[in-house]
């Protein structure tokens, strides 16, 4: 005969005896175990373990790196605000400057334009007054020449160029005038 009775089933689905030697069935079996409390202790202990093993570390580390990113960030931002002002003053600087050389580049052809254009007008001019003057002149030197040939006193005036004759200029009373 056996002195101890045995307390754990040996395959699942077996009966057992409690501790006052009552058979228990499977239902009363599960209703003795507290599976909340077990599964919270199984809980607390896998976060305890994952906190301290891989969020721990992480945690550390990140505190580790922000001391040197804050400051990082700090002088990046300062240099930032710094290049944003610089190169504002530097982009309208060269804007204007980059205005001022076009125009006094634009007022520097136009000027040369303009030059072009009254010196060309000019010449123009003054070539078509020398083509006139020249076809008057050779039409005056065949008149003369016609008078001289038939003998007809010449008397020359001055005159405006308009054609009308300027008034004689008198010293001292008397008349004077070409002849």
């Amino acid at each position: 005969m056996r002195k101890y009775r045995r307390t754990v089933p040996r395959h699942p689905g077996q009966m057992q005896r409690d501790h006052r030697g009552h058979w228990i069935g499977r239902k009363e079996y599960r209703a003795q175990v507290d599976t909340k409390a077990i599964a919270q202790e199984v809980n607390s202990a896998l976060e305890s373990r994952i906190k301290d093993g891989i969020i721990g570390p992480f945690i550390r580390h990140a505190e580790a790196l922000s001391l040197y990113v804050f400051p990082t960030l700090k002088s990046i931002r300062e240099s930032a605000d710094e290049a944003k002002s610089f190169w504002s003053k530097r982009i309208w600087r060269t804007a204007w400057t980059t205005c001022i050389l076009w125009s006094v580049f634009a007022s520097v052809v136009l000027i040369a334009l303009i030059d072009f254009k009254l010196s060309h007008s000019h010449e123009d001019k003054v070539a078509a007054r020398i083509a006139k003057t020249t076809q008057v002149m050779e039409f005056n030197q065949e008149a003369f020449r016609q008078l001289a040939i038939a003998q007809v006193p010449i008397r020359v005036l001055r005159t405006e160029s308009n054609g009308s004759p300027i008034p004689e200029f008198r010293l001292g009373g008397r008349k004077r005038g070409l002849r």
